[in-house]
């Protein structure tokens, strides 16, 4: 994780690197999900994670990091 404040805390804070993927998700006419909205099976991943509150802890202390192209 990189330090990214410039134009303060509400616009961005942090700026992350991602390598080696745990899933990579494809659509299209010759993908194996088809030519579907990508973001379904994305939130559906998402939806098996909940994140528990801990107090006293950053905005943000955990989540994914990945693209859409």
């Amino acid at each position: 994780m990189l330090e990214s404040v410039e134009g303060g805390e509400r616009i961005g804070r942090y700026s992350f690197i991602g390598t080696d993927p745990y899933k990579v998700v494809k659509t299209g006419a010759e993908e194996e999900l088809g030519e579907i909205d990508p973001l379904i099976p994305v939130q559906k991943e998402m939806d098996r994670y909940q994140l528990v509150p801990v107090e006293g802890l950053p905005g943000f202390h955990g989540g994914a990091v990945g693209y859409l192209a």
